[in-house]
């Protein structure tokens, strides 16, 4: 028990201070701890880690969206844009993540954090004021979205 919270704590922390998301942090460290615990299969603890830090997200999700609601920063026009294709694409990741081996897991999720490893070195970040005047059209944000909802289902981020 105490691995896992300071599982949680480190991910917390880490998170706040780099402005990334816990799941970076939760996945691989519960995969790791999965693997000392007997009565889990090998091929479980990327699936169980991965499920796991989606459940985390639904808590945080929901309190951080209270919050913002309260202070009326949410914009649910957006929210109405993107939640459809989010939401097949989030059922998508979980259903891949449910026929992939744990191995395959793992390398993807390796994948993906070099690549967000090598985009937060070499790759400038714009300022949110440069795409304020710019439109995009619901389709792309649809399908932008569901992208964004198998990569967030299949990795736990």
């Amino acid at each position: 028990m105490f691995w896992y919270v300071l599982t949680g704590i480190f991910a917390g922390a880490m998170s706040g201070m780099l402005g990334l998301g816990g799941g970076i942090f939760v996945v691989p460290a519960l995969a790791a701890l999965f693997s000392y615990n007997p009565d889990i299969s090998i091929e479980l603890h990327m699936r169980m880690a991965i499920g796991t830090s989606l459940a985390i997200m639904i808590v945080t999700l929901a309190s951080s969206l209270y919050a913002h609601h309260k202070r009326r920063t949410v914009n649910w026009l957006m929210v109405k844009t993107i939640f459809p294709g989010l939401f097949v694409g989030i059922m998508i990741g979980m259903l891949l993540v449910y026929v992939l081996p744990s191995s395959f897991l793992s390398r993807i999720f390796s994948v993906f954090l070099l690549f967000l490893i090598v985009h937060m070195l070499f790759f400038e970040h714009d300022s949110p004021e440069e795409y304020s005047s710019k439109t995009i059209s619901p389709a792309l944000i649809t399908g932008f979205s569901a992208l964004i909802g198998v990569l967030s289902g299949l990795l736990g981020v």
